[in-house]
Formats: C-alpha cells, sequence, structure tokens
C-alpha cells in the first residue's frame, strides 16, 4: 500500500495559496485563528523525518550487524541461512523503500524521473513482498525439521536456497503491477502510484501481505504445536530414526534426539515473536487504508487524521528493524563469543585458541548444562 495514492503532502495543509475554498478538516484556512494549530502540524511533520532518518539508519545498521555475524560465525546451518536471507529482505526495505522515502517526501528533495519509475515503483514492493515472504519460509521451514527432524532433504543446498529463491521470485513478480502504475509528476516533482482500481489493489496487498501470510503461518504453527505435543508425551524420541547400534546406545539416542527438539522449540519462540511484531506494525495502517477509503476516516481533508496516517505508515516498516534486534537478544552468547574473541586480541596481539561456533554438539550442550544459557539457538 503506497502513501502517495492516499495521502496528502506537508505543504497541502500548510499553505493554502489564494484559494479561500480550501477545507481544513471543518474549518476554511482564511481563517487566522487556526495559524497555530498550523504550525504544531507543521512542528510534528519536521519531528517525523528525523524519526524516519532514525528508522533508516537503524533498519540498514542493524541488519548488516547480523548478516555479518552470520558470515562470520563458523557454523552454518538451515535456521542461521534463512535469518540471512530474511535479514538481506529487510536490509532492501531500508535500502529500497525507507531510503527514498526519507529523502524525498520527508525531507523534500526532488524526485527524478528514473529514480521514481527504477528505484522506487518497482523495487521498493519487491522489497516489502521479500521481506514478508521470508517469514513465511521460516515458518515452513521450521514446520518442516520439526515434522521430518531426521530428514537429509532439509541438509541440502537445493533445499535451502529453493525455498530462498521462492519469497523473491514471488516477490519480483507481485511486483510488476506497482511498477506499471507509478507515476513521475514533471511539474512539481513528486512521485507516486495511481491504481486505475484502486480498491482491487488495496484488497489484494491486504490479501497477499497479510491474510494468506498470516493464514500459512497459523497452519504451520498448529501443525508444529500438535508434533511437539506428540513428542512430549514420547520423551522426544523419534522412533522411526535409522542409526548404528553399534555406535549409539538406546539411551544415547533419545537423549540426543531430546536435545535437538529442545533447540528446535526455542528456534520456534524467535519465529514467533517475529511474527507477531509484523502483525503489530502492519494491522494498524492496514486497519486505517481501509477507513479511508470506505470514507469513515478522511485523510486528504482532515489535518489530524493525515498525521496519524502518516505515522501509521512510518512505523509499518518498524519490524524490518525488530527482526535483527530479535535474533541478537535470542543469541546473547553468539555476541558474546565474537566480542571476547575481538578483544582477547587486540590486548594480547599474540596468536589465541579462537572460540568455534562450529564445536559438536555434545560440548555445546556440556556447556549449557554447566552455564544455563543455551548457545546453540541455530544448530537445526
Amino acid at each position: 500500500m503506497d502513501a502517495n495514492s492516499t495521502t496528502v503532502s506537508t505543504e497541502s495543509f500548510m499553505d493554502c495559496g489564494n484559494d479561500s475554498d480550501f477545507i481544513l478538516g471543518n474549518h476554511t484556512c482564511s481563517n487566522n485563528s487556526y495559524t497555530d494549530y498550523n504550525t504544531d502540524i507543521s512542528s510534528l511533520y519536521s519531528s517525523l523525518k528525523w524519526i524516519a532518518l532514525c528508522l533508516l539508519i537503524g533498519i540498514l545498521s542493524m541488519n548488516i550487524i547480523v548478516i555479518s555475524l552470520l558470515f562470520a560465525s563458523k557454523r552454518k546451518s538451515r535456521m542461521g541461512f534463512f535469518v540471512k536471507n530474511l535479514a538481506f529482505s529487510d536490509l532492501a526495505v531500508g535500502l529500497f523503500f525507507l531510503l527514498p522515502e526519507t529523502t524525498f517526501n520527508w525531507f523534500e528533495y526532488e524526485w527524478t524521473k528514473y529514480i521514481c519509475y527504477m528505484y522506487y515503483g518497482y523495487f521498493s514492493m519487491v522489497a516489502y513482498y521479500a521481506s514478508t515472504f521470508s517469514i513465511v519460509v521460516l515458518s515452513v521451514d521450521r514446520l518442516y525439521v520439526i515434522m521430518r527432524p531426521v530428514s537429509t532433504v532439509s541438509n541440502g543446498r537445493v533445499y535451502r536456497y529453493g525455498l530462498a529463491l521462492s519469497a523473491w521470485i514471488m516477490a519480483l513478480i507481485l511486483g510488476i503491477h506497482y511498477a506499471v502504475y507509478i507515476k513521475f509528476y514533471e511539474d512539481d516533482g513528486t512521485c507516486g502510484h495511481e491504481f486505475e482500481y484502486p480498491k482491487v489493489i488495496l484488497y489484494f496487498d491486504v490479501l497477499v501481505m497479510l491474510v494468506l501470510p498470516i493464514f500459512t503461518i497459523t497452519i504451520c504453527y498448529i501443525l508444529i504445536f500438535v508434533t511437539i505435543s506428540r513428542r512430549h508425551r514420547g520423551g522426544f524420541v523419534v522412533s522411526k530414526r535409522k542409526h548404528n547400534s553399534t555406535n549409539e546406545s538406546e539411551g544415547e539416542i533419545q537423549g540426543k534426539d531430546k536435545i535437538i527438539t529442545t533447540a528446535k522449540i526455542k528456534t520456534i519462540k524467535l519465529l514467533f515473536v517475529v511474527v507477531i511484531t509484523y502483525i503489530l506494525c502492519w494491522a494498524p495502517i492496514t486497519v486505517a487504508a481501509f477507513l479511508n477509503h470506505y470514507d469513515v476516516i478522511s485523510v486528504s481533508d482532515n489535518a489530524t487524521e493525515n498525521v496519524v496516517f502518516q505515522v501509521l505508515y512510518l512505523f509499518a516498516p518498524l519490524n524490518s528493524l525488530v527482526n535483527p534486534m530479535i535474533f541478537l537478544l535470542f543469541n546473547r552468547k553468539m555476541f558474546v563469543r565474537k566480542r571476547k574473541v575481538l578483544y582477547d586480541y587486540s590486548s594480547r596481539r599474540t596468536s589465541i585458541p579462537m572460540i568455534s561456533l562450529g564445536a559438536s554438539r555434545t560440548s555445546l550442550y556440556n556447556s549449557k548444562t554447566n552455564s544455563g544459557v543455551d548457545v546453540c539457538t541455530f544448530r537445526t
């Protein structure tokens, strides 16, 4: 959903020109008693543009940190791969959507034709679609590894890259209709989407970006909950697991299966927080867009309602900032280890034994038993 198709610029409230019939809420602009009110609105918009800049810097920096940590980690896991994919899509939201929004809409630099048509018109929504579908892909992956914990398919490159690329391919296809309806206004140097059937686009976006993802994720979580409940009753043992009885006793196999399932449960909790954050960020602007479309609120005519809409629109991509923060909170141990290695290296300037994130499963979980901290969140 594009703000330019449903909102008006700050100047439309601040500068009425010579047109005495322009309505600001329920009052005409020729009434001088509302000068202070207009000044307050202008001051609020000025504050929002700096908030937008801080949000942009936060999204870019936090996702770059997460991507760097995952690339530097010696342990390469399924969950780490898909979290990296989500971080790339969130980084794209910052680069292709929030960067031009902040530069040209909030700080009011003039758009250029090529940036409008190519950079913003198409790739801004591709980034949003990719970010949404990457969360769905995470849910599907967690469902698969919970239901098929010993399957070798999920360890292959085809499985990982196939799921990740499916999110990006769908985003590239669904973003085409936004590229078709982008329009550059040369007179005032503005850029926005003009849809022939705005109601259809509104329902389409709500369906693709909210309803279907939430429905799919809900189904995944229901199946995950049912599977984990059955495992609890069975002692977390995968009964169909094939193993070499000469190398591992039955008790050792049961213990390892229980540990693996516990680690997966923690990744599911992380994903649950990501999903809730996504819903909380996007549900308000979606409801506001519906209310505006059906004239319950009037964003174009009422300054207060426009400001509320702009605030909701500004904070919709907040989940792209929260996602990497959630990852770092759930993986404090990895961050502490990296920092400790850097500190030891800078202080001693000698060769030191590096703390490997790719240690054996047994030693990692013995560490958990001794310290009380789960250090292998993304083993699965």
